[in-house]
Parts: C-alpha cells; sequence; structure tokens
C-alpha cells in the first residue's frame, strides 16, 4: 500500500509518501512546495494545486491522509 501524507499550508505544504510491503514502511518520497508569501492567494493555491497534483500522478498512492491545522 502506498500513503501520500500532507502537512497543509500555503506559505510551505509538506509532504511526504510512504510505502507499505508485508509489514515494512519505506519512504518513497517528501519534500516541500514553497509559494511567495507575496503572491496572492489565487496564484499559491494554483499552484500548489499543480505541484500536488504532478505528486500524486507520480506516486500513485492508494490512499491520501491531511493532517489538520
Amino acid at each position: 500500500m502506498r500513503i501520500l501524507g500532507i502537512d497543509p499550508g500555503t506559505g510551505i505544504l509538506g509532504f511526504g509518501v510512504i510505502e507499505v510491503v508485508k509489514g515494512k514502511t519505506q519512504l518513497v518520497d517528501g519534500g516541500v512546495i514553497r509559494t511567495p508569501v507575496k503572491e496572492d492567494d489565487a496564484v499559491r493555491l494554483q499552484t500548489i494545486y499543480e505541484e500536488l497534483s504532478d505528486i500524486i500522478a507520480d506516486a500513485k498512492p492508494d490512499v491520501m491522509a491531511v493532517e489538520k491545522l
């Protein structure tokens, strides 16, 4: 099972992808998406959407979890 975890934020959004196979957990990918503070909120959200869409397409997670703000 492949899991995508999201630590939400508009300035810095963190993500991690792990894979669990036969009880063993392994990190697949992780990082942050940064958006400039002075950008319009709509532009920041579009950037987050586009980058997360790419991450989802590459990682092909089975499930996703989002941390509560």
